[in-house]
Formats: C-alpha cells, sequence, structure tokens
C-alpha cells in the first residue's frame, strides 16, 4: 500500500520485493546497466526532478513485466 510520503525509490523497493526480483533483474527488464539503475534511484533519493521521464518509462516498463 503507498502512502502520501512514499518516494518513487520507495515504490521500486516495494515493487521489487513484490514480485520477488531484484535490482539487478530489474535493470535488464529496464534496458539500463546495473549501475545506471543504482544512479537513477540514488538521484531520485536526492532530486526527483533531476531523473528524466524517459528513463522513469524504461524502470516502469521493466517493473510491469
Amino acid at each position: 500500500m503507498t502512502t502520501p510520503d512514499d518516494t518513487i525509490p520507495d515504490r521500486i523497493e516495494r515493487i521489487l520485493a513484490k514480485r520477488g526480483i531484484t535490482a539487478r533483474e530489474l535493470s535488464i527488464k529496464s534496458g539500463l546497466s546495473p549501475t545506471m539503475l543504482s544512479k537513477v534511484i540514488a538521484r531520485l533519493r536526492q532530486d526527483p526532478g533531476a531523473v528524466e521521464l524517459n528513463t522513469l518509462l524504461k524502470v516502469a516498463a521493466g517493473a510491469a513485466t
């Protein structure tokens, strides 16, 4: 369940746990390197506006499959 205080990285981590996949598997499904996915998540924690929408869409698409 999401709350208004949830951040995008919190939601990504919850989806990974719910689906039983690792961040590495998500990176492969998203078409991003594991390093890039890690950087994206770190950037989202610091400044969500610094991540391009296209990148977020790739992560979302990877999480949905």
